[in-house]
């Protein structure tokens, strides 16, 4: 599932996530995603982080890239 969690309310929410699945953070550029990771990090979760932010993630998933992609 998906849950979009805006990093200012974060830690407000933090009971909405599963602790028994990994959390997989990203933003656009991937500064928020980053402070999210190492917070949920910090709390426990396990979490990973999309390296380039959705932004540059578009561009690899065009044209049948995505079974290539790896997190």
């Amino acid at each position: 599932f998906t849950k979009n969690i805006p990093i200012n309310q974060l830690q407000d929410n933090i009971d909405k996530l599963p602790k028994d699945k990994t959390i997989i953070c990203a933003c656009p550029g991937n500064t928020r995603a980053t402070i999210a990771c190492m917070y949920l990090l910090s709390e426990g979760f396990d979490v990973k982080i999309s390296d380039e932010g959705l932004i540059a993630l578009t561009s690899r998933l065009k044209g049948g890239s995505a079974k290539d992609l790896k997190l």
